[in-house]
């Protein structure tokens, strides 16, 4: 798989990242039942949200973010479904221009 960000990203622009943890918070929740989801290539993003200033800075719970697959989110309480409302959204928090649910699922390469 290739991806056009690196494989750490620092989101830094406080506003920017509030927006992506309330779309975070907003996602509805997945449906009960059997659903038919597509291939789930393993890849996940897990998302540290830091609360506070430096010394007395602390992480909030992880958030992991499935993009492929049923696009799962989990760590919020009940599991949720990713919308593609969110992929601009986080892109935003971590500075990556015009993304979408393609940028985060990456590209298999051949070989």
């Amino acid at each position: 798989m290739t991806f056009t960000f690196p494989r750490v990203v620092t989101g830094t622009h406080v506003k920017a990242v509030r927006a992506a943890a309330k779309a975070l918070c907003d996602l509805p929740a997945m449906p009960n039942g059997v659903i038919s989801c597509p291939a789930d290539v393993g890849m996940h993003y897990t998302l540290k949200f830091v609360v506070g200033e430096a010394v007395s800075a602390h992480y909030s719970r992880l958030v992991v973010v499935d993009p492929s697959g049923c696009h799962t989110v989990t760590g919020l309480g009940a599991v949720r479904s990713a919308t593609n409302q969110l992929w601009p959204v986080l892109g935003a928090a971590l500075g990556l221009r015009h993304a979408t649910g393609a940028t985060f699922g990456g590209k298999l390469v051949a070989g």
